[in-house]
This record gives C-alpha cells, sequence and structure tokens, in this order.
C-alpha cells in the first residue's frame, strides 16, 4: 500500500440510511473516502477496533464484596472448629494422662516401690517416670503391655529404667541415649557402641524368657545422681565399674558401711557427694588419688580418720564439706588448696592452731570450724580481704586477743567467734560495714564499753551476751534499723533504756537480762510492734510495762521481775508477762530460753540459709536469703 502524501485531507458523508417508509431499524453507516476514493472502515468496525475499558455495575461490585467476605468468614470458622478440635482433643489427652497418673501412682505406693511423696515431686526422678509411663498408656501404642494384669512386674520394671535415666540425665539427655524411653519393648532398649575401638553393646544387654533384665551396661556414663532417693544398703559396688564417672552424688540417702578404696580408682572424678547417709569407718586414703575432684561432700555421715591422710593431695578442691563426722587431725592441708572457695569441717574432732592460710586464703568465701578443739590464736590479716564473707569458728578453744586487723575482713557478712577463749578487748569493727551477723558472746574478755558499731548499718544480729560490756547502753543503738536480734544478756550495763531503741522497727528479739539497768520502759518501745520475744529481768528497771502491755499483738515470750520478792512488792508491773521473776533471781529465764528460742540466736545465719543441690552438677551452696 503506498504511502499517504502529507496533508491529505480525508472527507467524511454521513447517510441516514434506509427510507423511513421502509419500516426497518435506522442503519446509520459511516462512509469515509480519503482523496484517492479509498472506502476506510465503517464507524462500527472502528468501533469493534478501538480498546475500551469494560465499568463495573455498582450492584455487582457489591455482590463480589458481599461473595469475598463470607469466604473469609468461612475460612475463619472452619480454622476455629479446627483450632478447638484440637484443643479438646489435647484436654482429653492431658485429662487421660492425668487419670493413667493417678492409677499407676496408686500402684507404685501400694507395691512399695516408690513414696507418694516422691512421686509429686516437681522433677524428681520418680514424678518424670511416672509421667513417661502415663502418656506412654495414655497413646495405646503399648496396650498389651498396660492392659494386661500379668504384665505387673514387667511394668514395675520399665518405670524402675526410666526413673534410672531420669536420676542419671546430664545435660538434658544420655550420650549415648541407648533407646531408652523409646515406645518399643525395654528389652530392646540398647545401643552399640565403640570403646577404644572394639563394638560394646551398652544398656539393656539381655533379658530371660519373661522379659525381665538380666544384663544393664551403662560403663560410658559420666554423671550418676541418685540423691534423696530413701536408697538402703551399703556402697553399691558396681559404681566402680564406671571409670568415665566425672559426678558421683549418692547423698541423703540410707546408705550404710564403709567406703571403698576402690573409688580411689576412678580417676575422672570431679564431684563426689555422699552427704547425709550412715557411711562409717576411716575414710581410704586413696581418695587422695582423686586429682581431678573439685567438690567433695561427705558431711553428716559417722566417718573417723586423720584429715591429713587423704587430703594432702587434692588441690584443685573448690569446695569441702566434711562437717557432722569424727575427723581428728589438723588443718595444716589447707595451705595447698589454692582454688578453695567453701571449707566446712565443723563439728568433728579437729586439733592444732588455726593456720594463716585460713584467713589469708585468696579464695574462701565460707569458712565454718565450729564445734572442734581448735587453739592458739586467731592469726593476723595481712591486707585488705574481700573475698571471705562467712567466718564460724564459735565452740572451740581459741585464746589470745582478736586481732586489731580483722576490720580488713572487708567482706565480711558473718562472724561467729563466741564459745571460745579469747581475752582482752574487742577490736573496733566499724569500719566492717557489710557485717549482717555478730556474735561474740561467752568468751573471756575484759571489761569495756560497748564497741563504737554505730556505722554497721546492714547489722540484722548483734549477739554480746556475756562480754562483760559496762556503761551505758548507747544512743546510736537506735541507729542500728536493720537489726531483728538483739542479746545483750549477762553484761555490765548501767543507766536506762535509751529512747532510741524505739526505732528499730524491724527488732524481734530483744535480750537485756541480767544488768544493771534502771527506771522505766521508754514510750516509744510502744513502736516496735514486731517484737516477740522480750526478757528484761534481773534489772532494776520500775514501774509499768503498758508500752508493751497495751500493743494489739502481745509477745510470745515476756519475762520480767514482776514477782513478789520476800513479801515486798514487785519491782514492776507487768499483766501481759508470760513468767515473772522475783527480784535478784538471775536464773529466773534460764529454762523458758535455752528450751526454746536460744538456737535462733546461736544459729540464725546458719543452716538455714544454706541448701545443697545437685541439680545437672551444680553442689554450690545457695542463700536462701542474703545474710
Amino acid at each position: 500500500m503506498s504511502e499517504e502524501p502529507q496533508g491529505t485531507v480525508h472527507s467524511f458523508e454521513i447517510d441516514s440510511g434506509a427510507d423511513e417508509d421502509d419500516g426497518s431499524m435506522i442503519d446509520n453507516s459511516v462512509k469515509v473516502n480519503d482523496d484517492a476514493g479509498n472506502n476506510l472502515p465503517s464507524v462500527e468496525e472502528a468501533r469493534e477496533t478501538i480498546p475500551h475499558k469494560r465499568v463495573t455495575p455498582p450492584a455487582k461490585k457489591n455482590r463480589m464484596f458481599c461473595f469475598a467476605f463470607m469466604g473469609l468468614i468461612i475460612v475463619a470458622l472452619v480454622v476455629t472448629i479446627i483450632v478447638l478440635a484440637l484443643e479438646l482433643k489435647d484436654e482429653k489427652n492431658q485429662a487421660s494422662i492425668q487419670s493413667h497418673k493417678e492409677t499407676l501412682k496408686d500402684f507404685l505406693v501400694e507395691k512399695e516401690i516408690s513414696t507418694a511423696a516422691s512421686l509429686r515431686a516437681p522433677y524428681s526422678p520418680q514424678s518424670q517416670a511416672l509421667y513417661f509411663l502415663a502418656e506412654e498408656k495414655a497413646s495405646k501404642k503399648l496396650s498389651s503391655l498396660y492392659d494386661n494384669a500379668l504384665n505387673e512386674q514387667r511394668i514395675i520394671e520399665r518405670y524402675v529404667l526410666a526413673v534410672l535415666y531420669f536420676a542419671l540425665i546430664d545435660n538434658g539427655e544420655w550420650n549415648p541415649g541407648y533407646s531408652f524411653l523409646t515406645t518399643q519393648d525395654y528389652c530392646r532398649w540398647y545401643q552399640r557402641v565403640i570403646i577404644n575401638n572394639d563394638v560394646i553393646l551398652g544398656g539393656v544387654r539381655s533379658c530371660n524368657d519373661d522379659g525381665y533384665v538380666t544384663d544393664l551396661h551403662l560403663s560410658l556414663l559420666q554423671s550418676l545422681q541418685l540423691t534423696s532417693n530413701d536408697i538402703s544398703g551399703d556402697f553399691p559396688s558396681g559404681i566402680l565399674n564406671l571409670p568415665n564417672l566425672k559426678i558421683l552424688a549418692l547423698g541423703n540417702n540410707k546408705f550404710k558401711g564403709t567406703i571403698p578404696i576402690g573409688l580411689g580408682d576412678l580417676s575422672e572424678l570431679s564431684v563426689l557427694a555422699l552427704s547425709g547417709n550412715s557411711f562409717e569407718g576411716k575414710v581410704p586414703s586413696a581418695l587422695g588419688q582423686l586429682s581431678a575432684l573439685t567438690n567433695l561432700q561427705l558431711d553428716d555421715n559417722s566417718l573417723s580418720g586423720n584429715l591429713d591422710q587423704f587430703l594432702t593431695n587434692l588441690d584443685d578442691l573448690s569446695w569441702l564439706d566434711l562437717q557432722g563426722n569424727s575427723f581428728t587431725g589438723s588443718l595444716n592441708w589447707l595451705d595447698g588448696m589454692d582454688q578453695l572457695t567453701i571449707l566446712d569441717v565443723s563439728s568433728n574432732k579437729i586439733g592444732g592452731q588455726i593456720p594463716g592460710s585460713l584467713v589469708n586464703h585468696p579464695t574462701l568465701q565460707l569458712v565454718d570450724i565450729h564445734g572442734n578443739t581448735l587453739t592458739g590464736d586467731l592469726p593476723a590479716i595481712e591486707g585488705e580481704n574481700t573475698k571471705l564473707v562467712f567466718l564460724l569458728m564459735h565452740d572451740n578453744k581459741v585464746a589470745g586477743t582478736v586481732p586489731e586487723s580483722i576490720s580488713s575482713l572487708a567482706g565480711l557478712k558473718v562472724l561467729d567467734i563466741s564459745f571460745n577463749e579469747f581475752t582482752g578487748q574487742l577490736p573496733a569493727m566499724n569500719s566492717m560495714d557489710e557485717l549482717q551477723y555478730l556474735v561474740t558472746s561467752e568468751n573471756n574478755f575484759s571489761e569495756q564499753p560497748m564497741p563504737d558499731l554505730q556505722d554497721l548499718r546492714k547489722l540484722r544480729d548483734l549477739t554480746m551476751k556475756g562480754n562483760k560490756i559496762q556503761g551505758a547502753i548507747p544512743d546510736w543503738i537506735g541507729d542500728l534499723t536493720a537489726l531483728t536480734y538483739l542479746d545483750l544478756d549477762a553484761n555490765l550495763l548501767t543507766g536506762t533504756i535509751p529512747s532510741q531503741i524505739g526505732k528499730i522497727s524491724n527488732l524481734y528479739t530483744l535480750l537485756l537480762n541480767r544488768n544493771d539497768l534502771n527506771g522505766t520502759l521508754p514510750a516509744e518501745m510502744a513502736d516496735l510492734l514486731e517484737l516477740e520475744n522480750v526478757l528484761i529481768d534481773g534489772n532494776d528497771l520500775t514501774g509499768s510495762t503498758s508500752v508493751l502491755c497495751e500493743r494489739t499483738d502481745q509477745a510470745n515470750l515476756f519475762i520480767s521481775d514482776c514477782k513478789e520478792t520476800n513479801g515486798q512488792p514487785a519491782q514492776i508491773s507487768c499483766p501481759c508477762c508470760t513468767k515473772c521473776c522475783e527480784t535478784g533471781d538471775v536464773g529466773c529465764s534460764d529454762f523458758e530460753w535455752s528450751a526454746q528460742l536460744e538456737i535462733i540466736g546461736k544459729n540464725l545465719y546458719r543452716e538455714s540459709y544454706f541448701n545443697t543441690t545437685g541439680v545437672n552438677g551444680d553442689f554450690s551452696k545457695q542463700n536462701d536469703e542474703n545474710p
């Protein structure tokens, strides 16, 4: 087709089509001619070739939107129904598991396999094994086992193996796992492992014809923790065949007999915890061969022997707890233990002098040597020591003066030097501002005024019974607002009870008996709303105790000189006292106090503040509350 010349003019003629008389519909047509006389497409033909956009009517739009919205609602309903069905199924499953737990628990208790307490205890091996069995029974995957009354013994054996698994878990699971806790018959709980290039079958190696285990091999175990399981009998000899053992915790059971020499051959042991049993006899010197040992707990048994014979070479120990036995020897072995943080050898028969390394040790945080026969002086502290937090050395025969350098124990929170033979005067301790428990009772100190302790604002227990403290109770006593226990019994105190004592709002026990105090009780004592134990007998106090008796909550123990003496009226009126003493009867309150509450004063900071835990190999002492 030839190109049109530029400027070509098109002419358009519009014809009305047929005549009106024709009777047909009007057909408008378009005749398009260019200058050359060529016909172009008609209007109708051109209209069909022109792109155009369809416009959806509003009514149709609304119908489409409704259909989409209804579809979303249907999808949401379906999803909701599925979720509710799954939740209902889970609830039913949990209800089934709980029901099976109760049934199995009653069965295991009736058969005396486990106690109800151990099965209820959260995260105990017994409770975890019980849940494993209950979940398994609810799944009905082993109905042939659980639904057959003849399989009671096999159910017990499956439970015992599960308890063993959970008791020996190290960092979440066994490695190797020996196929334990799979849903197959426990006689198939085994796995082939390689030891020293030899293939060995580990786990349940064989069962008899009745399906009971006859050979269990776990030589690759590194952790054996069976704490608090009421296990009795002698030390399990099979443990000596676990050469890879690193953690052995058998505490708080009922084991008896002696500790076997063969333990010294478990060269990988880093933790040996046999606390709270009935082991007796001498600790074998072979334990001194355990050079990898970092944690040794033999406390609360009936063991004996010389400590020097098995502790001398254990230089990597960080925790040593031997309290509550009959060990002898000295503390000289301490010199080589540079990693030690916890040392408790209390309540034994250890003698000799306290070595300087004890109070100048670089890492020790807790030292409890009370209840022995230690003699000599308390060594001087060389430089500031911020590591030592607890120093408990009461009930010994340590003599001499308390060194002034004791104030260099800047991190000390608990200091108990009571029931020794210290002489001289107590040194200044005002710089030991971390102290919370200070117990200096029953020594041979010389007469002296109340030591300056006014900056010890964290002090909670101040016990200075029988320390020959003379003069008045200082006014700064009211600044020790953290005090809960104040014992100044059996001293030489004179003057009146200061009104500032009413500022110690947390005070629970106040012992001012057997002194020479006079006057009346200050009105400010009415503010001591926590006060439960009050001993003011054996003084020259007079007047009324209404400031305490008119409180809503009365004291549990309140003793004063409120009894007639030789026909003479009582020195003090005390209608709310739990016991009234005669004037001059200095021993009047001894029975009530010693029998009921003195143990609180002596051991307030001790055993109640420490827990020993064997979970996941963490055997460090933990504070129930920060002392």
